[in-house]
């Protein structure tokens, strides 16, 4: 049974992590957020970017993401844009 689905592009961006609702509150979201910035880290980037919720974005902030400015209106919801400095 799929739990979680994430994706990062080459430009240093997370576009997609997602955790099945029977699989919230297990940790499957931090430790596949964990994995893609050790990835995005590996290929050299310094700085990451995702696009979060609003409901999401306390889970974000408590791991590290800062704020890059006001909400982007999407087709169905806001996005708030965030970005996180990797360690080296």
């Amino acid at each position: 049974e799929l739990a979680a689905v994430g994706a990062v592009n080459t430009a240093g961006a997370i576009d997609l992590n997602y955790v099945a609702p029977e699989a919230r509150f297990r940790g499957v979201s931090k430790a596949l957020l964990a994995h893609m910035e050790a990835h995005l880290a590996a290929l050299g980037f310094k700085t990451i970017r995702l696009k979060s919720t609003r409901t999401a974005m306390r889970f974000y902030r408590a791991l590290g993401w800062e704020g890059t400015g006001d909400a982007v209106g999407g087709r169905f919801i806001d996005c708030y844009a965030l970005q996180k400095k990797l360690r080296a």
